[in-house]
Parts: C-alpha cells; structure tokens; sequence
C-alpha cells in the first residue's frame, strides 16, 4: 500500500483510499484499442515514423511501438521506426483522440527501407 500511495496510484481522503491519478492512468493504458495489420507481409517500407512521447505518457509509447510492430514495422532506432503506407485513417483518427499527433511525424520515403 505504502508504494501504491507513494507512486499516486491511490490516494487516501479522510481515511477511505481512492484511485489516485497515476492509477487511473495505468488502468486505462491497459484499454488502448489496438489495430489489426491491414498491410500483406513483407509490404515494403516506404514511411518513416518519428515519435517523442513524453515519459509521463509512456503507456502511450509503448502501446505505439506495439502497434507499429503489428503493423510491420522495424525499429530503426528507439523512436524512429520505417513501414509500410498509408497508416490506416481509423489508426490516425485514434492518434488525434489521444493527443498523441503533435508527438508524431512521418516522412514518406523516396526509397524502400531495407534492413540488409
């Protein structure tokens, strides 16, 4: 309880315990709605991604790099990832409802990526 309180995932108000804020967060990290791959494998990898979300959000970053990897994408480097395109506009309309648009850029690429 004593770590629970200190991280604010519970917070106590005149000796009852609530979901504090962080806990709040955390139970709705785990209901982020998640994408099917509408791309064949092996699509080429003509789109570069770049992502800074913030560490108070990592929840959201790591339900995006989980997604980008449903979707076929390889990491470049830790918050750059190459894949197929167009992202799915459900995807995209998502990216906005969660705030997330202004943390994110893509670059559409002249060349496929290769991994060789």
């Amino acid at each position: 309880m004593d770590r629970l309180y200190k991280k604010g995932f519970i917070v106590k108000d005149g000796g009852e315990w609530f979901i504090g804020k962080s806990g709040k967060e955390y139970l709705n990290s785990n209901n982020l709605k998640s994408f099917e791959s509408p791309f064949v494998k092996g699509a080429k990898k003509d789109l570069l991604i770049m992502f800074d979300v913030p560490e108070e959000c990592r929840h959201y970053r790591n339900w995006l790099r989980k997604q980008l990897k449903e979707f076929g994408y390889v990491m470049v480097q830790q918050s750059v990832w190459a894949g197929p395109s167009p992202l799915p506009k459900e995807f995209k309309d998502y990216i906005k409802k969660l705030k997330l648009q202004k943390n994110i850029r893509t670059f559409k690429l002249a060349r496929a990526f290769s991994t060789k």
